[in-house]
């Protein structure tokens, strides 16, 4: 990838990438936030109709970890960077056509004009994270003309690692809340 417009390039769709996996960490935290909330709402009303021992000491816990989880999710501020990353890769895309004409012309001053301009956009937000370099990789492995290195190995581990990780913490964060609920009512 020697080539300014294949840097930006690869860039932008990082950026997609990254856009993308952010409003997927919104909607689910927002989801998880509004299952428990559930949970805690189907738990008091079974609690009306049935007597649940130190049912206030795991209703009081159950508050205390949604007000917690609440400011936390709040703080990462998931829709608000993905706003930055799309701000980004609309303004990279703008760049290419002038890259490439600048690249193909060999002008060196508007080259290195680009460059300034490019490393502006990057310092607009936070850098992508290796999965979403990663997942654009994976995305390219067929395409005959690269701009970005072959899959290795290790990389295949890492990308369908990292899918499976991700997938089996959602489903724990999701359902977790109906298991310890299951197993408190067990119990009694």
């Amino acid at each position: 990838m020697s080539k300014l417009s294949d840097a930006i390039w690869v860039t932008r769709k990082c950026h997609i990438n990254a856009e993308k996996r952010l409003n997927q960490r919104s909607l689910l935290a927002n989801l998880t936030l509004t299952v428990y909330s559930t949970y805690l709402v189907v738990a008091s009303l079974i609690s009306l109709k049935i007597a649940l021992p130190q049912f206030e000491l795991v209703s009081l816990t159950g508050a205390v970890l949604m007000l917690t989880a609440s400011v936390f999710v709040w703080g990462l501020r998931f829709s608000e960077r993905a706003g930055q990353f799309k701000a980004s890769y609309v303004r990279l895309q703008l760049l290419i056509p002038e890259a490439r004409a600048a690249e193909e012309q060999q002008d060196t001053v508007a080259l290195a004009t680009l460059q300034r301009t490019y490393s502006d956009i990057l310092q607009s937000c936070e850098n992508h994270s290796e999965g979403d370099y990663l997942k654009l990789r994976f995305a390219l492995r067929a395409a005959k003309e690269k701009t970005v290195e072959d899959m290795t190995g290790i990389d295949y581990v890492q990308y369908f690692g990292g899918l499976l990780v991700a997938f089996c913490g959602n489903v724990l964060l999701l359902v977790g809340p109906a298991l310890a609920m299951y197993w408190y009512v067990r119990r009694l």
